[in-house]
């Protein structure tokens, strides 16, 4: 009989689907990939890889930031409180509206927003990501050409970075001033966006 129950309480066909999902489990255990080093990201010696504060967080992706442009022979990016204000509000507002999106709705564009907390118009640009911790929207941020061209940046000096909930912002400018050292006019913003 196909419902009847065994000794131990489960009957013959729960046994079988058990047994069925135990197997199923180890063999893919057996075959995963090995993962490729190029995209193993160090998290920074004195943090844990478990739960974290978002301020912990943030300085994570700070540092992983630093280490891609020291590698790439670019300048540190310094945190500016100004470019963190315009950061995080713009994360508490992807996360209350639950949207990935560089304006959203009733929202200031991306350099409005730099201004209202007092940066004067520089160059600048933006990454969102919606990912869980800072390694990912790191890694996704690397591996897209226009967030790495972004994070790279070699007029970028300034950085700000904000996280809330899954949704995070990195606002990258050059000193503030108006002018560029070299004295070209400052572009228009660029942003880019990326959900895994």
């Amino acid at each position: 009989m196909i419902g009847s129950s065994l000794p131990g309480g489960l009957c013959r066909v729960q046994r079988l689907v058990l047994a069925s999902v135990l197997c199923s489990l180890l063999a893919s255990c057996g075959s995963a990939k090995k993962s490729n080093s190029k995209y193993v990201i160090t998290v920074p010696q004195g943090y844990s890889t478990g739960p974290r504060s978002a301020e912990q967080d943030i300085s994570i992706l700070h540092q992983l930031m630093n280490q891609t442009r020291r590698a790439k022979g670019r300048s540190l990016l310094v945190i500016d409180p100004r470019l963190m204000r315009a950061a995080q509000e713009h994360s508490e507002a992807m996360n209350r509206h639950n949207e990935l999106t560089h304006q959203t709705r009733g929202e200031r564009d991306f350099q409005k927003r730099l201004m209202k907390q007092g940066y004067p118009q520089s160059w600048c640009a933006e990454n969102i990501a919606q990912a869980p911790n800072a390694e990912l929207t790191h890694r996704l941020w690397t591996e897209s050409p226009g967030h790495l061209k972004n994070l790279l940046g070699k007029k970028y000096t300034r950085v700000g970075i904000g996280r809330s909930g899954q949704y995070w912002t990195a606002n990258y400018a050059a000193e503030a001033g108006g002018v560029t050292a070299d004295g070209s006019i400052p572009a228009p913003a660029v942003s880019t966006s990326y959900r895994p």
